[in-house]
C-alpha cells in the first residue's frame, strides 16, 4: 500500500530597502529606515493512495468520482502578501 503526496510551494517576490542618515550637528543626528516587498506564493498538491497493482478505487455511491481512481490534487492557490515596515 502507498499513499504519495507531491507539493509545489513557489515564493516570488521582491523587497526595497533605505536606510539613511542625516547628521544635524556633531551630536546629533537622524536615521531613517524603512523597507517595502510585494510577495506571492504559489501552491499546487497532489495525493494518491493504493497497492501493490494500482491506485485505490474511490468506493462512496452519489460521489462524483464514485468508481474512478483515487488520484486527487487540490486547487492551486495564489496568494499575495505583502510586506510594509
Amino acid at each position: 500500500m502507498f499513499w504519495n503526496t507531491d507539493v509545489d510551494n513557489d515564493l516570488y517576490g521582491f523587497q526595497l530597502s533605505y536606510d539613511g542618515e542625516f547628521r544635524v550637528r556633531n551630536c546629533l543626528t537622524l536615521s531613517a529606515k524603512s523597507r517595502f516587498g510585494i510577495f506571492g506564493n504559489h501552491v499546487d498538491q497532489q495525493q494518491s493512495i493504493g497497492g501493490s497493482n494500482r491506485h485505490a478505487i474511490v468506493n462512496f455511491a452519489g460521489h462524483p468520482y464514485d468508481g474512478q481512481d483515487d488520484k486527487t490534487s487540490a486547487p492551486t492557490k495564489t496568494m499575495f502578501p505583502s510586506l510594509v515596515n
